[in-house]
C-alpha cells in the first residue's frame, strides 16, 4: 500500500468496550453529513435480535481524530447501529418484552449504583446479556486527514445510493452557504436543531425523530410536515422535507421560480454543471452572500411562523385547509402557498389585516384556485391570487 492510501485498521471490538467509549464521550457525530437518527423501534429490535442470535452485522466505519492530545472517533457509517446498541443497554426499549440486565456488566452496574440508570421491566437473563456484551462488532478505523478527507470518504461510501437518499447525498459534507441555510432551516422546522454541528453520540437521542413507541426525542407525528400531511413519514426519513426547503431557499434568494426536479436540486448542490458562464449553484450562492446567510434563514423562518399562525387560526392542518378531501403528495401545493406568502410578507412588506378573511380565501384553495404548471414551477397567476391579496395591508 502506498503512502498516499488511507491508513486503515480493521478489527473487532466488544459491545462492552464500545459502551465504555460511549460513556467517555469518545464517539462524535458530525451533522454536516450524518443523517438524523431515524431507525424505528422495530428496526432497533431487529438489530439487537441479530446480535443476540450471533448473526454477523455490517461493519462500522470510524475516523480516528486526535485534537489537543485527546482521541475521538467520528462516526462515518453505523450511527443507527451504535445508537441501537447504546439505547438498548440504557433501558430505552425492550426485546421480546425483556430489558438489558444492568447487573450483567460492570459499567451498567456502576451506572445503576450511582442512580444514573434504573432497571426496567423484566431483566433479560444475565447469561444472554453477558453474551451481548462480548459480541464483537466489526470496526474499520482510518486516520482523519482533515474535514474534506472525511467528507470525501463519506460521499464515496454512500455514492451507490443504497445507504442514503438522494438529498442526503447532496447535503453530505456540503459546505456552501446554500447547503448550510437549508440544513439549519430544515432542522429548525423538524425540531432537531443543535447549537453545534459536532455532537457526542449520547446527545443525538434528544434530537432524534422517533415514533410514539419511544419515550425520547421528537415524535414523528408532531413534526410540521407529518402533522400537516404534506409528506409521509417515509418521505421524511428520506429527507424530502429538505428538498422542499432547498427549492424555497433557491427561489427566494434569486427572486424567481425554478422547475422543481431532481436535476435542478443536483445543480443547486453543484453536482451537475451546465455550459453557462454562471452555474445555478453560483447564482444562488452569490445571491445568498448579497442578502446575508443569516437574513435568508430569518426571512424563510418568518414566513413559516406566519403560515403556522394561519393554520392555528383555521384550526385545520395544511392539507385539510386546502382540500375538501385529504390529498397525497402536496409538497408542490405547499411551496406555491409558501411563495405567495413570502412575496407578500418579505418582498412587499405587508402584514395580515384580516386573518379570518385570509383563512376563508385559503379554504379549499387547492381544489379551486391553485393549478400546478407542467414543469413544476410557480406561475405568476398562481402567485397573485386576488382573494389572498385582499387580506393584506402595508406595514
Amino acid at each position: 500500500m502506498s503512502k498516499a492510501n488511507v491508513e486503515l485498521s480493521i478489527k473487532g471490538e466488544s459491545i462492552q468496550s464500545l459502551y465504555g467509549y460511549y460513556l467517555s464521550d469518545t464517539f462524535l457525530v458530525n451533522r454536516r453529513y450524518q443523517r438524523k437518527l431515524v431507525w424505528t423501534l422495530d428496526e432497533k429490535r431487529a438489530f439487537i435480535d441479530s446480535v443476540i442470535k450471533g448473526y454477523p452485522v455490517p461493519l462500522i466505519l470510524l475516523a480516528d481524530i486526535v485534537s489537543n492530545d485527546t482521541r475521538r472517533l467520528e462516526i462515518i457509517d453505523g450511527m443507527q447501529r451504535l445508537n441501537a446498541i447504546m439505547s438498548f443497554i440504557e433501558q430505552e426499549f425492550d426485546v421480546n418484552n425483556e430489558y438489558f440486565n444492568l447487573d450483567s456488566i460492570a459499567d451498567t452496574k456502576l451506572q445503576m449504583d450511582d442512580g444514573k440508570l434504573t432497571q426496567k421491566g423484566i431483566p433479560m437473563a444475565r447469561e444472554i446479556c453477558a453474551n451481548i456484551a462480548r459480541y464483537q462488532i466489526p470496526l474499520s478505523v482510518f486516520q482523519e486527514k482533515g474535514a474534506s478527507h472525511v467528507d470525501e470518504v463519506f460521499r464515496r461510501l454512500n455514492a451507490n445510493g443504497r445507504h442514503l437518499s438522494k438529498q442526503e447525498l447532496r447535503q453530505a459534507g456540503a459546505t456552501s452557504k446554500f447547503a448550510s441555510v437549508v440544513r439549519k432551516i430544515s432542522c429548525s422546522i423538524r425540531g432537531d436543531s443543535s447549537a453545534s454541528d459536532i455532537l457526542n453520540l449520547s446527545a443525538m437521542k434528544n434530537i432524534s425523530i422517533t415514533s410514539k413507541n419511544l419515550s425520547y426525542g421528537i415524535n414523528v407525528d408532531d413534526v410540521f410536515w407529518i402533522k400537516n400531511n404534506i409528506i409521509t413519514r417515509e418521505s421524511l426519513r428520506e429527507s424530502n422535507d429538505e428538498e422542499i426547503i432547498a427549492d424555497i431557499v433557491a427561489w427566494t434568494s434569486i427572486g424567481k421560480s425554478l422547475r422543481s426536479s431532481s436535476d435542478i436540486l443536483n445543480q443547486l448542490y453543484g453536482f451537475e454543471v451546465d455550459d453557462s458562464d454562471s452555474t445555478l449553484a453560483q447564482q444562488v450562492e452569490v445571491a445568498i452572500q448579497k442578502i446575508n446567510e443569516e437574513q435568508v434563514a430569518l426571512n424563510v423562518q418568518l414566513v413559516f411562523d406566519k403560515l403556522i399562525s394561519i393554520l392555528d387560526a383555521s384550526g385545520k392542518t395544511f392539507n385539510a385547509l386546502l382540500f375538501e378531501k385529504q390529498q397525497a403528495k402536496i409538497s408542490r401545493y405547499f411551496q406555491i402557498v409558501y411563495l405567495t406568502l413570502f412575496e407578500l410578507i418579505v418582498v412587499q412588506g405587508k402584514e395580515i389585516s384580516n386573518m379570518a378573511g385570509l383563512v376563508k380565501a385559503l379554504n379549499k384553495s387547492g381544489d379551486k384556485l391553485i393549478k400546478l404548471s407542467q414543469g413544476g414551477g410557480v406561475t405568476g397567476q398562481q402567485k397573485k391570487s386576488n382573494p389572498l391579496l385582499k387580506c393584506w395591508k402595508a406595514r
